[in-house]
This record gives structure tokens, sequence and C-alpha cells, in this order.
């Protein structure tokens, strides 16, 4: 009995070592317990390797709520939307800058991707990431950013709570790729 109890710690402790290991290599930092992120290079409707898209993983043992909006189907698509923004890192300022538009920032860290009136009239819908899944939130097209710009993603946990009193999760900082 203790034998199998140890053997199987051992297979645990090596097949979590290599999960390390591989996420190292792959994204070029570790897993931590709780909220996640990692940016994926991945396509568009259009195109090829031109997306960068936020994925969250939740690695602890409780549900985290994200409020997005539902889209309405059509030409807008269908789905949910979350409010993310990306912030390029402005060294002059020692400060985050927001998007707003392609390869338009604006001097302010949250808030630049849409307006706010826009999620004010969104119903609100909750997106659960049970533990130890993961969801993609956010994403940003290659040709909004200047390769050789410092920036990461914020996503909002919420589209009706002040900013100031809700979660934001933020991914690493990464620059994009030519």
């Amino acid at each position: 009995m203790i034998k199998k109890a140890i053997i199987a710690i051992v297979i645990i402790a090596l097949a979590a070592t290599v999960v390390e290991a591989a996420h190292r290599v792959l994204y070029g930092h570790f897993l931590r317990p709780g909220l996640h992120t990692d940016v994926i290079r991945g396509d568009s409707d259009i195109g090829m390797n031109d997306m960068y898209y936020a994925r969250v993983w939740n690695l602890s043992f409780r549900t985290i709520e994200i409020e997005g909006c539902r889209l309405p189907g059509g030409i807008v698509g269908t789905g949910v939307l979350y409010h993310w923004d990306v912030q390029r890192w402005e060294a002059s300022r020692n400060d985050w800058s927001s998007l707003h538009g392609a390869n338009n920032w604006i001097p302010r860290s949250l808030g630049g991707s849409d307006s706010n009136d826009y999620w004010s009239k969104c119903g609100g819908e909750i997106t659960r990431v049970r533990p130890f899944a993961t969801r993609t939130l956010a994403w940003v097209y290659k040709d909004w950013v200047t390769p050789s710009d410092s920036i990461r993603i914020a996503v909002h946990t919420s589209v009706k709570t002040p900013l100031d009193q809700q979660m934001i999760i933020y991914t690493q900082m990464f620059s994009i790729q030519k």
C-alpha cells in the first residue's frame, strides 16, 4: 500500500515537472497558482498569425466570474464580448497608455478600448471559469500596434462595476512579432 502511494506521488511529481517545463519552453515563464495568463499567437478570420489572444487559466480551487456582453448575432457576431484594454508601456511617463483605435494611444491606463457608453448599455452576462479551466477573453490585431512596443492586455472582470472596485487580469508584457 505504501509502495503504491509512493509510486503515485512520484508519477504526479514527474507529470507536474513535465507540464511546468513544457510551459516554460512554450511561454517563457512558469505556471503559478491562482489566475494565470498566456498570450497566444493565432489566426483571425482574414489572416494567419495576425492575432494575439489573452488566455486566462484558473489554477485555483474556486470559480472565477467574469461579466461580459452577449453579442446579438448577425454581422456583429455571436458569443460574449469581454471588456479589455491593450496597454503600452510609456517609459517617459513611467506609466501605461491605452489603445484607442489602430495605433492611437491615450495617456490613461484603463478605459481606452471602447467608450463607456457601450458597456453601460450592455445587459451583462456572467461567464464562470471553473477551477483548472481556461478561457480566451481578449485579443489584439497585430497591425494595431507597432512591433517594437512593449504591450500587455488588461481584462476587466466586469462591464458594470467601476474600475476601482473590480479585479483586472493582466497578461505579461509582450511585443508584436513582424
